[in-house]
């Protein structure tokens, strides 16, 4: 059984985002894809022939939507992120073998008969219990207690993925260091 009580900052709680919604991520990224096609043909074809100015109009809501695309989600995320993290909640965890007990009135959420997934990416371990999401911030779990995550990865039949998380990570201005603490430049 590990317990653990912490607060989470900003980068984390973003990173957790990123992670819990991988799938989105790679949706993301193939929607870009097609949108930059879709732009360029459209810019081709009017450059081909210039009395067609209407596939010009239709380029730049195309064009929008590969910026909203592209930078919205991420600057929407972070702000929500760091909204969250002003708050200043006490966020609390307690690992069993059967199961997760979160939240203010430490409720539990049994990992049996129910769909999980343990995500680990570069400073947070994030677990999906069906539409829960739980942030636990690898700077507060001491080294001797990582065998409980291992033991819960193995209770159930969990979905265990590791998460790289691409440039998302980097936030404003900060970064984080080998130690796992901001470095402001």
């Amino acid at each position: 059984m590990l317990k653990i009580i912490y607060q989470l900052r900003p980068e984390e709680i973003e990173e957790a985002w990123i992670s819990a919604q991988w799938r989105v991520g790679i949706f993301q990224k193939w929607n870009q894809l097609l949108l930059t096609v879709i732009a360029l043909g459209l810019v081709f074809a009017y450059a081909r022939k210039p009395d067609r100015f209407y596939l010009m109009m239709c380029a730049v809501p195309v064009v929008i939507l590969l910026f909203c695309n592209s930078y919205l989600l991420r600057i929407v995320r972070r702000r929500r992120a760091c909204r969250l993290a002003k708050k200043k909640g006490i966020y609390g965890v307690e690992i069993r073998k059967n199961g997760i007990c979160a939240g203010k009135d430490w409720t539990f959420y049994p990992l049996k008969d129910r769909r999980w997934e343990m995500l680990n990416s570069e400073h947070v371990y994030t677990i999906k219990v069906d539409k829960e999401v739980f942030c636990i911030p690898k700077r507060v779990i001491p080294m001797e207690e990582e065998e409980a995550l291992e033991a819960l990865k193995k209770a159930g039949e969990c979905r265990y993925r590791n998460i790289i998380t691409g440039k998302e990570k980097v936030y404003g201005k900060t970064k984080y260091r080998k130690d796992g603490e901001p470095e402001v430049k």
